[in-house]
């Protein structure tokens, strides 16, 4: 809805903005003047002072500073040639005047990204950045834990060790997690958030209340110190907080938690994990540093080189998990979780470490690296090759072998990065966003409609070009998509995702009377969400409930490609079938190995792999699947009727069955099908 001079001005500038897409914009404004749009000179002193600033920077002379520093703040003055100007910085003593102090001084606004679209979240969460009773050699400032839980699951959303000050470091870690990169992986604003920090309060409330979310400040939150003395329990011995002068040693609880009681078994968990690390303090030290120890477990010696590279990844607490559980230094030794044993532990803290149930729950320890969802196969077929029998018996006697995966993951993903992402037809996958002119919009609709390989999509007003997959099909559904097409007032915008695609379409659009070519823009598939368009990153339509119905149809669609795997050529096997590995003994054990450990798929439908009904057709024996292999979720466990909001599809989201297509292209259209 641009003037046709504003849209102009964009285009030289290199943007060129779509509907539903922010674009920047200057106004300008002078005492006792109406703002209005920038003339020449005005945008020509504007690049002069960002070039100005940006070269102060640069320079590190910027120095920013409230209006009642006692230096003063910082000022900037420029001079000398237009094209490259000089600047001087100063600090000078502001006027606190009547008159000054009526001047707006902007206030630290955190920039949280595009928040308003995010999706809703019915949860509370509690934000803090309580201290740490540890710090960094040579360094004497204060380290902070930023902290976000779940108010009611008590689940740590976020939490990451910063600097004492760093507030803008703490706006990036909450703006990733609200962008879903958090533990958990969950995208969306609370309806509330409790502050115990007054500075993240009172920067973060004015732009979340905008939004929608309840703010509220409250100087303690004690769910919040509970997971701070977890946390330090796990950083190992010297980080437990010590007891202050004349304070008596905390009671041990004997009681065992009731079957249901969560809180319960947590706090038990979090007295377990405290007598580890006091256990830690005589010898642990010792064997976790051992050379022996460090070799057992990585397969090498290089301890150092594992917790530097793989820090995010917990493989300081997967490492130290293996130390107390499994590790002896010698055949005779006794384990620190034996030894621990032996010395007495309360009831529920002993049954944790045994790895008891905790009534309904379970609490886990890493045993390795955590594996993406292409990795698992291949990383069970490297453990078979490692001689490991996916047997209790010889899982217990080579667990350490998990740790070998740390290394093999570095090899796999240096592997990985030598590919390259490709479209259905094999070409490069590169987004390329196209515009041309349109004399006649209305006319050319009406041309696009009358195609065979257009659709209208309604909701989205927009069209879609798409084609037939054909005999060869290895896809789920019978259609490709090839690009979309939508209407800017005049312009006519094409968006593909391969530049031989954008040379098809560009082909047969432009012989069309009245559309001219303007120009191409084109970015990577793996662009940060935050630079992606604002059209790509906004809520989509209201989800549809997946019923009954839709679940059989995405079952029986993704029971086929399970059982197309059975005659697909494999890496793991050599680049065999599994059907053409089990003509062997040693074959049969590793595609039965594989079936079993293939995890059920997660999503908003459950979806269970065949086990049994694969197995059957190779002809490999079904009685050791009585127990399926456990998913990344608990699928197993949900009953669809039950699910409420999260058991939803929007028509314009991923199908869950993981096609890479949209769910109305894909198993919506075809569960719709079912009355």
């Amino acid at each position: 809805d641009l003037p046709a001079e504003d849209r102009s001005l964009l285009r030289k500038a290199g943007r060129h903005p779509h509907r539903k897409q922010q674009a920047p914009m200057f106004l300008v404004t002078s005492s006792g003047r109406r703002a209005g749009l920038p003339d020449a000179s005005e945008l020509d002193l504007l690049r002069r002072v960002l070039r100005a600033v940006v070269d102060a920077d640069d320079r590190r002379a910027l120095h920013p500073a409230e209006l009642t520093d006692e230096q003063g703040i910082c000022v900037l003055e420029l001079g000398g040639d237009p094209a490259a100007p000089g600047v001087t910085v100063t600090r000078e003593q502001w006027d606190l005047s009547e008159s000054a102090e009526a001047i707006p001084f902007p206030s630290f606004r955190p920039d949280l990204g595009d928040v308003a679209h995010l999706p809703r979240l019915d949860a509370t969460w509690l934000i803090g950045m309580p201290p740490l009773p540890v710090g960094i050699q040579g360094d004497d400032r204060t380290l902070n834990l930023l902290l976000v839980v779940d108010d009611a699951s008590e689940l740590v959303i976020q939490g990451q060790p910063i600097m004492a000050g760093e507030l803008a470091e703490a706006m990036e870690i909450l703006t990733a997690t609200f962008h879903g990169q958090g533990m958990g992986g969950r995208k969306g604003l609370p309806g509330r958030v409790v502050f115990a920090s007054r500075r993240l309060h009172d920067a973060l409330a004015p732009v979340l209340e905008q939004a929608g979310v309840k703010c509220e400040y409250r100087a303690t939150l004690p769910k919040l110190q509970g997971v701070l003395e977890s946390f330090v329990a796990h950083l190992g011995p010297g980080t437990s907080r010590p007891r202050r002068r004349g304070e008596a040693p905390r009671a041990r609880r004997t009681e065992v938690p009731a079957p249901g009681d969560l809180v319960g078994w947590k706090a038990a968990d979090g007295r377990l994990n405290e007598r580890m690390s006091e256990h830690l303090v005589p010898g642990g030290r010792d064997r976790f540093n051992s050379t022996r120890a460090v070799k057992r477990y990585f397969g090498e010696d290089d301890l150092g080189h594992y917790l530097s590279e793989h820090r995010q990844r917990m493989v300081a607490e997967a490492y130290l998990a293996w130390i107390i559980l499994d590790y002896r230094p010698t055949r005779a030794s006794k384990t620190l979780a034996e030894q621990m044993l032996k010395q007495g532990l309360a009831e529920a803290e002993a049954m944790l470490l045994r790895a008891y149930p905790a009534g309904r729950f379970r609490f886990i320890e890493p045993a390795g690296p955590p594996l993406g969802p292409m990795m698992g196969s291949e990383a069970t077929a490297f453990l078979q090759d490692c001689d490991m029998a996916f047997t209790p018996e010889g899982i217990r006697q080579d667990v350490h072998k998990f740790g070998w995966l740390w290394s093999w993951m570095e090899q796999w993903q240096s592997k990985q990065s030598t590919r390259s992402l490709c479209n259905t037809d094999g070409e490069a996958f590169v987004w390329h966003t196209a515009s041309f002119s349109v004399a006649d919009p209305q006319a050319t609709k009406e041309i696009l409609l009358g195609r065979d390989d257009i659709d209208y999509d309604d909701p989205q007003d927009e069209f879609v070009w798409s084609k037939e997959t054909g005999p060869d099909n290895k896809m789920i559904g019978d259609t490709v998509t090839l690009g979309r097409i939508e209407f800017v007032a005049d312009e006519l915008v094409l968006t593909v995702n391969s530049a031989r695609r954008l040379a098809t379409a560009r082909a047969w659009l432009e012989v069309l009377p009245g559309v001219t070519f303007l120009d191409v823009q084109t970015r990577a598939w793996d662009e940060a969400e935050e630079d992606r368009p604002l059209d790509e990153r906004i809520a989509g339509l209201e989800p549809v409930e997946i019923t009954p119905d839709m679940k059989v149809a995405i079952q029986a669609m993704m029971d086929k490609r399970y059982m197309e795997w059975i005659n697909a050529s494999l890496p793991t096997l050599d680049h065999q079938t599994p059907r053409q590995a089990c003509r062997t003994e040693a074959g049969r054990q590793r595609v039965a190995t594989l079936i079993r450990t293939i995890p059920d798929p997660t999503g908003p439908a459950p979806v269970r792999v065949p086990r049994e009904v694969m197995l059957r057709e190779l002809g490999l024996p079904v009685g050791a699947t009585a127990v399926s292999a456990p998913g990344p979720g608990r699928a197993e466990a949900i009953d669809i009727q039950a699910i409420g909001p999260k058991n939803k599809v929007g028509r314009n989201a991923p199908c869950p069955c993981g096609s890479g297509r949209k769910y109305k292209k894909c198993c919506g259209g075809a569960a719709i099908s079912h009355p």
